[in-house]
C-alpha cells in the first residue's frame, strides 16, 4: 500500500519512508529497508521529520544483520542530534496495533545499544 501511495503522490510525506522501511524490515529484506531509510535520513536533514529518525532506523536494521560497527554509527550519530533518544522514548511515538512488532522493534534497538 505504501508503495501505491508513492507512486500516486508526486512528493510523499517522510513519514511514507518510515512505514516502507518498517515493512521491509519485518518481511526481513533488509537492503530495500536500507534504502527507504536511507532516504528518510536525507529527508530529515531537510527539515521534513525528525533528524534522527533515519540513523535511528539504520541503527536497527543492521543491529539485526549483526553489523556492530555501522550499528554503532549510526546509533551514535543519531544520539549526537538527540541525545534524549531511548528505547522508552521511541516507544511513545510508535502506533503498532500487536505488541509482538513493538517487542521486535525494541529488542533490535537495545541490540543497537540504546539504552
Amino acid at each position: 500500500m505504501m508503495q501505491k501511495a508513492m507512486r500516486l503522490s508526486p512528493y510523499y510525506p517522510a513519514f511514507y519512508l518510515t512505514c516502507l522501511g518498517r515493512s521491509y524490515t519485518f518481511l526481513e529484506r533488509y537492503e530495500e529497508a536500507m534504502t527507504a531509510f536511507n532516504q528518510l535520513h536525507d529527508r530529515g536533514q531537510r527539515g521534513e521529520c525528525a533528524a534522527d529518525l533515519g540513523l535511528t532506523y539504520l541503527a536497527r536494521v543492521y543491529a539485526e544483520l549483526g553489523e556492530g560497527h555501522e550499528t554503532r554509527a549510526f546509533l551514535t550519530a543519531a544520539l549526537k542530534i538527540n541525545p534524549n533518544l531511548s528505547s522508552e522514548s521511541f516507544k511513545l511515538g510508535q502506533p503498532f496495533r500487536n505488541p509482538a512488532y513493538m517487542q521486535r522493534e525494541l529488542e533490535a534497538l537495545r541490540k543497537a545499544g540504546l539504552k
